[in-house]
């Protein structure tokens, strides 16, 4: 069965985010007077959420719940802030995307990050593209790789699962 449907991730898949992550985990590192990480350390550090992130960049001895809980709260501040100062698309994605709009392929976003972000950051990157659904991280549903919310999505978009390509990279990015 052809496919008629791609489920995207977004860090690393669409966009490249690399940068301002490290460089937002960094300076909330920083302002811990904890050590940081040079950039192709967060190859390996991102890409389950910002919790696992933080447990990645701290220093095994001091990841603790009283210095995790104020360093994801700074990150977080940071990268509000910081999220498009070096973040693009990766070259081809733009008409990748158009190229399957102009095919009739219904596209979806589904990334780890917070719901609201993951709206903000493509309605920025991708303003024009008919996205089916863009989904970042909600309370209510498990996060990635939990399969709830692309199932949830083949659901409303009345296809079955064998429809959709999933096109994410996993770790190096």
């Amino acid at each position: 069965m052809p496919f008629s449907a791609v489920l995207f991730d977004l860090d690393g898949t669409l966009l490249n985010t690399l940068e301002d992550l490290a460089d937002s985990m960094n300076a909330a590192l920083a302002g811990m007077g904890l050590p940081q990480h040079p950039l192709d350390a967060y190859r390996y550090f991102v890409g389950d959420g910002v919790e696992t992130l933080a447990d990645r960049a701290l220093p095994p001895e001091r990841n603790g719940p009283e210095i995790r809980g104020p360093l994801i709260q700074s990150f977080r501040e940071i990268y509000s802030r910081n999220w498009a100062a070096k973040t693009r698309p990766y070259a081809g994605i733009p008409a990748l995307l158009q190229a399957l709009a102009s095919r009739d392929i219904r596209t979806v976003v589904l990334s780890n990050k917070p719901d609201a972000m993951t709206r903000l950051i493509v309605a920025h990157y991708f303003p024009a593209h008919p996205f089916a659904f863009v989904q970042g991280a909600r309370p209510e549903v498990p996060k990635k790789p939990d399969p709830a919310a692309a199932l949830g999505m083949a659901h409303a978009l009345g296809l079955p699962t064998a429809a959709f390509l999933y096109a994410a990279t996993h770790r190096p990015i």
